[in-house]
């Protein structure tokens, strides 16, 4: 017997994880066991209650203002005991939650494996929707059996390195859930629905409170649905407001008050998919939705920027009007007014499901344990296409395109969206439109990066010859510097060591006489003596240097007075000020001295540029090189 353990927590998880349920307990060699987080609990409870489930383990983990984080860790905790307990061979996750991703997280940690109902649905944009496109993201890494609505979504698997054995294409779950709510002669919970002819007025239906839409974009959507209703008179909107303060307030303050314009509180399962099943056509930011109206034979509007679910867009059930006021008002306009254009969207075929999604997923789990011989057939999508001569590919290589243009950061997403409209609505469904669309951009980026190259390599060519110039005369000038350099060095070295032997010998004799005399040391005055050595050691080797080394003579017979100071100073106790005369030899040669070494610095930086840039090459070489070519140049002229 295969233990499998379903997990979720949200009202559209139980929408589309309960008719997986009842085909579990069905299902031979299946124990079912169901598990709900109750990250919502009033509309979870709702759906619990339409289809008769009876969970054995409810976390109810809901609270007050409740964050990502907290959602989180409170679900992660409550699953991980329940599955010590338990010990499933499988645990079961639905789509994008916060308990979803929790729920993959707690099996993984259990080492319990992983199966991923509605994987691989993806914008590849973190943000977009927020935060599920990283939750369903995180657990398809942690799943170990995939179970993709449509072909698009194995593609997105297979081409983030999902073994393709562990994927298995079964059709969306809420078009299983539709055979249990939609009732021919319904009667709605609210009653303000049952007031509304249906039949005689042109009824929207609508929803929108993604966390992405919130602040300007909903009120954008909202000011696009006021001029809507105030445009054409036949039209009534029923929006089920979410509880969420951020939707309720701009909802009411906008829409309130407008007796065609009905602002509900979330409408159970029943009441929403009838609702929609009589509605002229459906504006939502929902995901499920975005599914399950097209099995109903009505147009959708998306009030997003991206969707994950671009099988519908390309099917032609739904498209995308994003959260622009201008682009909303315009799109349902068009609904309203051109039959045309709203017959092809009523009419396309749904490609989220048959029916038959939960049968295939129990198929799957007991053929991956080994209960199953064949394999399970993957949902296929029955369409009229049309005829072109070759044979269709698994995806279109186009969106693969965008796709991966948009994951590596190429485009952004407002351009991806552009570029998947015109695969949508360019020449029908032909390659033409996007393609020329992709063409004529990178023409022009190629011709960009073109021109810059070319700015590039002028610019070059018209510095070389000043480098070279500059990095000959460095070069010369370093040269000619060097051996001066080095030789002050030397003499004012070799001079401060004879100065060090001179002091200490010095020291020595004083020290004697002091014995001698019985002196005390620390009471002799040494400034006369020391200044009258200093000035003839000075003398001494200005004289011995050549003329052309005065500077650096001089720097050393400061040197000689320096040390000189320094060992009176060193030894002098009493509180004498200094001689201002010693005071400014020491000053003049702390002053060459920098001066040496900033010049010598200025060398080392000048020669590191020249190596970065050229390389360890000779600088004479580059003469050598002219003289080559002018002796080229003559030659060639002498054969003319």
């Amino acid at each position: 017997m295969i233990k499998v353990m379903s997990v979720f927590g949200t009202r559209p998880e139980a929408i589309k994880m309960a008719p997986l349920v009842k085909v579990l307990e069905q299902t031979e060699g299946i124990e079912s066991i169901v598990c709900v987080t109750a990250q919502h609990r009033e509309m979870l409870d709702q759906v619990l209650e339409i289809f008769d489930l009876h969970p054995k383990y409810d976390l109810n983990i809901m609270q007050s203002r409740q964050t990502l984080a907290g959602i989180t860790t409170r679900a992660l905790t409550g699953l991980e005991e329940v599955m010590a307990e338990e010990k499933p061979d499988i645990v079961l996750v639905h789509g994008d939650t916060s308990t979803t991703f929790a729920g993959a997280l707690a099996a993984y940690y259990n080492q319990v494996k992983v199966g991923h109902v509605e994987a691989g649905l993806r914008t590849y944009d973190k943000y977009q929707p927020f935060p599920e496109e990283m939750n369903r993201r995180l657990t398809g890494a942690l799943t170990d059996l995939h179970f993709a609505p449509t072909k698009l979504a194995k593609e997105h698997l297979l081409k983030e390195n999902i073994d393709a054995d562990g994927i298995f294409i079964t059709g969306n779950t809420v078009i299983d859930a539709l055979a249990h709510t939609i009732e021919e002669n319904y009667t709605f919970h609210e009653e303000e629905l049952n007031t509304i002819d249906f039949k005689g007025k042109r009824v929207i239906a609508m929803t929108a409170h993604r966390r992405e839409n919130l602040g300007q974009p909903l009120e954008n959507i909202c000011h696009a649905v006021k001029r809507i209703v105030e445009d054409f008179e036949d039209v009534e909107v029923v929006y089920a407001v979410h509880k969420n303060p951020a939707v309720v307030e701009p909802v009411h303050r906008i829409l309130g008050g407008n007796p065609r314009i009905h602002l509900t509180d979330p409408l159970d399962l029943k009441d929403m998919h009838n609702l929609m099943c009589r509605s002229f056509f459906v504006m939502t930011d929902s995901g499920g939705l975005q599914e399950e109206v097209p099995s109903m034979g009505k147009p959708v509007l998306v009030l997003r920027n991206v969707t994950e679910r671009p099988e519908g867009v390309e099917a032609g059930t739904l498209k995308l009007a994003g959260t622009d006021e201008e682009t909303i008002y315009a799109m349902a306009k068009e609904l309203l007014t051109d039959a045309e254009v709203y017959e092809s969207m009523a009419q396309a075929k749904n490609p989220f499901g048959d029916g038959n999604a939960s049968k295939r997923i129990a198929a799957a789990i007991l053929y991956a344990f080994g209960k199953q011989d064949a394999r399970p057939e993957d949902y296929t999508i029955t369409t009229e296409a049309k005829s072109s001569g070759k044979e269709e590919k698994p995806m279109k290589e186009e969106r693969m395109a965008i796709l991966s243009m948009l994951e590596k950061g190429l485009i952004n997403v407002d351009e991806a969206e552009r570029l998947l409209t015109v695969l949508q609505n360019g020449a029908g469904l032909e390659k033409d439109g996007l393609g020329k669309a992709v063409g004529s951009a990178l023409e022009k980026a190629s011709a960009v990066l073109g021109s810059v190259a070319r700015t590039v390599g002028e610019k070059a060519e018209q510095l070389q010859p000043r480098v070279r110039e500059v990095a000959t005369k460095v070069a010369d000038k370093a040269d000619e510097m060097q051996p001066k350099v080095r030789s002050a060095a030397f003499r004012m070295t070799e001079k401060a060591q004879e100065l060090k032997e001179d002091a200490r010998t010095y020291k020595e004799k004083l020290q004697a006489k002091r014995r001698n005399e019985e002196e005390d040391w620390d009471d002799l005055d040494l400034d006369e003596l020391d200044a009258d050595e200093a000035a003839a050691e000075k003398a001494a080797v200005a004289e011995e240097a050549p003329a052309e080394e005065a500077p650096v003579a001089e720097a050393a017979a400061d040197v000689t007075a320096a040390a000189a100071e320094e060992v009176t100073s060193e030894e002098d106790l009493t509180e004498e000020e200094v001689d201002p005369v010693m005071e400014k030899y020491a000053k003049n040669v702390e002053t060459v001295l920098d001066s040496v070494q900033f010049q010598m610095e200025q060398i080392d930086e000048c020669e590191d540029f020249l190596k970065s840039a050229f390389g360890d090459v000779d600088p004479s070489q580059w003469e050598d090189d002219e003289e080559e070519e002018t002796t080229e140049e003559k030659k060639e002229e002498t054969d003319k």
